[in-house]
Order: C-alpha cells, then sequence, then structure tokens
C-alpha cells in the first residue's frame, strides 16, 4: 500500500526527499524520536491538510469543518484573507480563510517541532529549461506522451475510474488519455446537462448541451460509460453554500462552484 511505501521513504531517504516520489499524496507523518510532526502534499495534490496549533498542541484535519470539531478550533475568519480570495488574488498560499488556521500548500512540507515550525518547498517548477523540438508535431507528441504519462499514474490505484466530463479540451483530454491505457480498462464519465425539456440559449461561441459532444466521445470510444446528470430542483449545496465553505475552507466566489 501506498502509505507503507510513504512511511519507509521517509525512515530511510527524509521526509524533505518526498518531492521526488510522481503520484498525489496528502500525509501526516510522526518521528516520536524526534518528537517532531509533519504534513507534507504533492505538487498536484487534491486536496490540502488545514491545522491550528495551541501551545504545545497541533491538530490538522483535511477539511476544516473537521478541524472545527474540536472545541478550540478557531472560528474567527480572516477578513483579509477572505477579501484577497474573493478579490481573485493568490495571497499567502499558506494562510486560511480563518484566524490561526493555516493549510499546506501544494509541493510544500510543514516541519512541526516544539520550538516552533517551517515550510519547506518539496518541488518548485524549472523556469528556465527550455524544450527545443523540431517541428510542431513533435511538440504534440511529447505533449500527448506527459499526459499519458500523468493519467497512468492517477490511475494506478483504482480499478473503476470516473472522470467528471465535459466537452471541453481538459476533461476530454484526460478521458481519452485514460481510455488509450494499456491494457484498456472502463472508464466512466458523469455529465451535468439542462433537465430534459428546458430550452437553453448559448451566446455565439458556446454551446448549453454538453450531450453530442459527450456522444460523439462514447461513439468513438466503446469502452466510455456516459452518465448524464440532471435536476429540476437546486441541491442543498445550491442553496446553501455553507456546506462546500466548511469543506474546502474556500468562499464561493463564481456560479461554477456551486453545482
Amino acid at each position: 500500500p501506498d502509505t507503507v511505501l510513504l512511511a519507509h521513504w521517509i525512515t530511510r531517504r527524509g521526509a524533505e526527499t518526498l518531492g521526488k516520489l510522481a503520484g498525489d499524496f496528502a500525509l501526516a507523518h510522526w518521528s516520536p524520536a524526534d518528537q517532531r510532526l509533519v504534513l507534507a502534499v504533492a505538487p498536484l495534490a487534491g486536496r490540502l491538510p488545514y491545522w491550528h496549533r495551541d501551545g504545545t498542541d497541533c491538530h490538522f484535519a483535511n477539511t476544516v469543518a473537521l478541524l472545527q470539531r474540536i472545541p478550540t478550533g478557531p472560528r474567527t475568519l480572516d477578513m483579509l484573507a477572505l477579501t484577497t480570495r474573493f478579490a481573485g488574488r493568490v495571497g499567502d498560499l499558506g494562510r486560511s480563510v480563518y484566524q490561526n488556521i493555516g493549510q499546506v500548500p501544494p509541493g510544500t512540507l510543514l516541519d512541526i517541532r516544539a520550538d516552533g515550525q517551517r515550510h519547506v518547498p518539496l518541488w518548485q517548477p524549472e523556469n528556465n529549461q527550455r524544450i527545443r523540438l523540431s517541428s510542431d508535431q513533435e511538440y504534440l507528441e511529447q505533449a500527448d506522451a506527459l499526459l499519458q504519462q500523468a493519467v497512468a499514474r492517477r490511475l494506478r490505484q483504482t480499478s473503476k475510474p470516473a472522470f467528471l466530463a465535459s466537452g471541453g479540451l481538459d476533461s476530454t483530454a484526460m478521458l481519452t488519455a485514460a481510455l488509450r491505457q494499456q491494457p484498456p480498462v472502463p472508464v466512466h464519465s458523469y455529465t451535468v446537462v439542462p433537465p430534459p425539456g428546458l430550452s437553453v440559449t448559448a451566446d455565439r461561441g458556446w454551446y448549453a448541451d454538453e450531450r453530442p459532444k459527450i456522444a460523439a466521445l462514447a461513439a468513438d470510444y466503446p469502452a466510455l460509460q456516459t452518465t448524464l446528470c440532471h435536476s429540476s430542483t437546486p441541491s442543498a449545496i445550491e442553496t446553501d453554500p455553507t456546506l462546500l465553505f466548511q469543506t474546502t475552507g474556500q468562499p464561493c466566489s463564481n456560479a461554477c462552484h456551486l453545482g
């Protein structure tokens, strides 16, 4: 299991080398000998740990809601951080929208000891590296090979992959990469579409219904099992975004975050 692999890696090579691992992880590791707690997150991790320190006690969880179940969990909003998020600015990635609740940014290790804590980068992009190829076709082939490699790593731990799919470039690129894996595996996709009978008019250059594009994709890849999702009534998260806020610790900055 990955948990055993990560534990052995940290024991033999040290937590600071976790950035050399390929894949998705968000982990906590306690070393009794060093009295050291490590929270580490992969560069492309899907979830970030939240943490709060109260004297000698340190609490952490993968959602703000869980962290706030602790009686001493902070509940006071950080108005500057909240305003920064609403304004669409990056701000301090280690700062949540609550006072005294931090988060571990992607590609970062948080080293917590009795005398304090520090953030250590596990990975940073090589901004000065340039790839020079002889033709556009070679660039396309190399980009496709990297996409195939990334998707294969994501699929390593699941036998029933599923995707939230639209007719756009990003999700269809990942879907087709998964469907081209060897050996092939059935892939499930879930797509939000308008309820039957609802007529939606799209602006020029846009489309209002994902059905035709998903159907075309399924026709090209028989292993793709599609599910079209719709509802005639709002979901609970659409009428009350509190759950989303408590789960992610992020404000709902646009309508796409609701449904």
